[in-house]
C-alpha cells in the first residue's frame, strides 16, 4: 500500500474518467446478475403454464436486450479504465523522464543504465497492467459478488451463506500465493533489468569484445542471464495460472 500513495497524484488526475468506470461497472454487474433471474422466471413459466411462446418470446428478448446493455456497459468500463492508465503511464512516464535529467552524474556512476530503461519502460507497463485490467477486474468482481449476493440471499438465504462462507479462505489463499507472486514478480524485474544491462554494455563495448575475441564468452554469459529471466517468468505465470489470475 506504500507504493500506491506514489501514484495517487497521478490518478487523482483522471478521477473523472475512473468514476464513470465505476458507474459503468456497476450497471454491467447489476444486468450481469440480474439475467439468470430471468432465466429463472422462464424456467418457472414453463414448469406452470407449460410452453406459452409468447411470453417465452419477451423474456427471451429482454434477456438480449440487457445481454446488448450489459455488452455497452462493458465496453465503457474498459475504454473509460483502460484509457485513464495509459494516461497515467504516459504522465509518469514523462514525469520520471525528467526527474533523470536533472539528477547528478553521481546518481549515473552507481545506477545501472540497464536498471534506469527497464524502470521507464517495463516497469511502467506493469503500473499501467496493474491500473487498466487489474482495477477493472477488481472492480468487475468485487460489485458482482455484492449484487449476486444480494440477490442470492433474497432467493435462498440458506445457500448464500454456504457459498459466501467459502470467500474467507479463497480470499486467504489469495492472499498466500499473491505474496510469493510479488516476491516472484520483482525477481522478475530485477532479472531483466541485469538482462537489459548486460545487453547495453555489451553494446557499448563492441569494440573491446572484439578486440579480445570474446564473442562466444559474452554469447554464453547472455544465455544464462536469459534462461534465469524465462525460468522465473514461467514461475510467476504458474501462480497465476494457479490463481486464475491474468499474466503479465
Amino acid at each position: 500500500m506504500e507504493h500506491l500513495r506514489h501514484l495517487l497524484p497521478f490518478v487523482k488526475r483522471y478521477r473523472r474518467r475512473l468514476l464513470f468506470g465505476l458507474l459503468c461497472a456497476a450497471c454491467s454487474a447489476a444486468l450481469t446478475a440480474t439475467i439468470p433471474q430471468l432465466l429463472r422466471l422462464a424456467v418457472d413459466e414453463l414448469h406452470v403454464h407449460g410452453v406459452v411462446a409468447a411470453d417465452l418470446l419477451r423474456l427471451g428478448l429482454i434477456m438480449v436486450g440487457l445481454a446488448l446493455l450489459d455488452s455497452l456497459f462493458r465496453f465503457g468500463q474498459r475504454m473509460l479504465v483502460a484509457g485513464a492508465s495509459y494516461l497515467v503511464e504516459y504522465d509518469i512516464r514523462s514525469a520520471m523522464f525528467q526527474r533523470l535529467l536533472l539528477l547528478d552524474q553521481g546518481f549515473y556512476g552507481q545506477a545501472h543504465t540497464g536498471d534506469l530503461m527497464t524502470r521507464v519502460t517495463n516497469d511502467l507497463s506493469s503500473v499501467r497492467q496493474f491500473l487498466g485490467p487489474g482495477v477493472n477486474s477488481l472492480m468487475t468482481a468485487t460489485l458482482f459478488i455484492g449484487f449476486a449476493g444480494t440477490l442470492l440471499f433474497r432467493t435462498n438465504a440458506a445457500l448464500a451463506l454456504l457459498v459466501l462462507a467459502l470467500l474467507p479462505m479463497i480470499t486467504l489463499l489469495f492472499v498466500i500465493v499473491g505474496g510469493r507472486m510479488r516476491k516472484i514478480f520483482r525477481g522478475v524485474q530485477d532479472q531483466f533489468g541485469d538482462l537489459s544491462t548486460r545487453a547495453q554494455e555489451n553494446f557499448s563495448g563492441i569494440r573491446t569484445i572484439k578486440a579480445y575475441a570474446q564473442e562466444e564468452a559474452e554469447i554464453r554469459v547472455f544465455h544464462a542471464h536469459n534462461e534465469q529471466y524465462r525460468a522465473q517468468n514461467v514461475r510467476y505465470v504458474q501462480l497465476a495460472a494457479c490463481c486464475g489470475l491474468r499474466s503479465r
